[in-house]
């Protein structure tokens, strides 16, 4: 069986539609850059401010300890609402970090129905190749509904033919 024939403007449509295929997968990387970028700065952040609230924790406990001095409770205000402030922002880089996670699982699932399922891009030959298989395939499709057109042609004939003679 030889390859089926494309016109211009099939071929055309084809190359076009993987053209914004691969404009897609350009877009899903940059898309998944930026993604892990933010998810590690979210990251950074969080481990951070939580090495910071340790770090004030352990001197608010350290002053608390010492009976022979005076508390200063301006500075322990001070400090307190800045472990607080802390909280906060750790709250936030938290909410941002699972949001991201979210978003990013989101595009890699658009990346898989893209790509077919595979993690990776693809190459021109493995375009080329699949390209070649779905041809193949929708070459064998068109003679199977031609074989059966075929036998339907022949089969109405034939009763027009018996429905005439009787």
């Amino acid at each position: 069986m030889g390859w089926p024939f494309v016109s211009r403007s099939r071929y055309d449509a084809v190359y076009a539609d993987r053209e914004r295929v691969r404009g897609e997968r350009d877009q899903f990387l940059k898309d998944r850059k930026a993604a892990q970028a933010s998810a590690r700065t979210a990251a950074r952040q969080y481990d951070e401010a939580g090495a910071v609230i340790a770090c004030l924790e352990k001197k608010l406990a350290g002053q608390d300890q010492p009976a022979t001095a005076a508390p200063d409770d301006a500075r322990t205000a001070a400090l307190e609402a800045e472990v607080a402030d802390l909280r906060k922002r750790l709250a936030r880089a938290q909410a941002e970090t699972v949001a991201l996670s979210g978003e990013l699982a989101e595009v890699r699932e658009t990346r898989r129905q893209i790509d077919g399922g595979s993690n990776r891009p693809r190459t021109e030959a493995v375009e080329l190749r699949l390209a070649r298989e779905q041809a193949r395939a929708l070459a064998d499709r068109i003679s199977e509904l031609q074989t059966s057109h075929v036998a339907d042609t022949r089969e109405l004939h034939d009763l027009r033919q018996n429905g005439a003679a009787s």
